[in-house]
């Protein structure tokens, strides 16, 4: 799917990370639980880099202030979750 993504334009490259890092954990980890767990904490950083690339492929071609809109809403979203996975769902775990 990578090299499909890449073949397919320059637009894309960022979803790249996401596919090989997935890719390498399943492989790792077959299936197991910690797969899912390890999956389920890093896909809002990743989702993050996703659209804040696309944020700043928008604003240096010109693009739509809707695209601008929607991929700046969907990365403070992303911020926000990978903030509360990583900060906050710790702190009430040890509680």
């Amino acid at each position: 799917m990578s090299i499909a993504l890449i073949w397919s334009g320059p637009q894309n490259w960022s979803l790249i990370p996401l596919l090989i890092l997935m890719s390498v954990l399943f492989i790792k980890k077959k299936g197991k639980k910690e797969f899912w767990k390890l999956g389920e904490n890093l896909i809002f950083p990743l989702l993050c880099f996703s659209f804040v690339v696309t944020f700043i492929q928008t604003l240096v071609t010109g693009g739509d202030s809707s695209a601008l809109w929607f991929n700046g809403v969907f990365a403070v979203g992303a911020a926000f979750g990978s903030f509360y996975n990583f900060v906050v769902k710790p702190k009430k775990d040890s509680l």
